[in-house]
């Protein structure tokens, strides 16, 4: 596992200055196995309302397996408004433009795009594991 950074992203205000938030682990120490602030990046395979199909990056926990990376994309708490259509690689510039459409339709009557979409793990196109340090913020 990697080794918690200074300004590993792990490191959050509401845990210890010196530590991730997560894992526990100090600065220098690795990273638990489990931690949620170590990376892999994996691509899913999206079909909006059973119609539309596209390919869409994201980082998960390094631990997740492919049935936890679906699970938490189609079942659990994550809202489906957090994916940005535009961020979608459709299979065509037509479907991609249908699909925005129709998510827009979609939310008007039911208030989110929850059930929209369906995600299904197509591979892991960096499979980590990796940290991210918090960007420095110029003043």
């Amino acid at each position: 596992m990697p080794k918690v950074l200074v300004k590993d992203e792990g490191i959050r205000p509401a845990g210890p200055p010196d530590g991730c938030f997560y894992c526990k682990q100090k600065v220098g120490e690795p990273h638990g196995e489990k931690c949620e602030a170590v990376h892999k990046r994996v691509r899913f395979r999206i079909r909006a309302i059973a119609v539309f199909e596209g390919e869409w990056e994201e980082e998960v926990p390094f631990h997740w397996d492919a049935a936890m990376c679906e699970f938490a994309r189609n079942e659990a708490s994550w809202c489906q408004d957090n994916l940005d259509p535009k961020s979608v690689m459709w299979s065509s510039y037509g479907a991609g433009m249908s699909a925005i459409a129709a998510a827009g339709d979609y939310k008007r009557r039911k208030g989110c795009l929850c059930g929209f979409y369906t995600f299904t793990l197509d591979r892991v196109t960096e499979p980590g594991p990796y940290v991210r340090a918090h960007e420095e913020v110029s003043t």
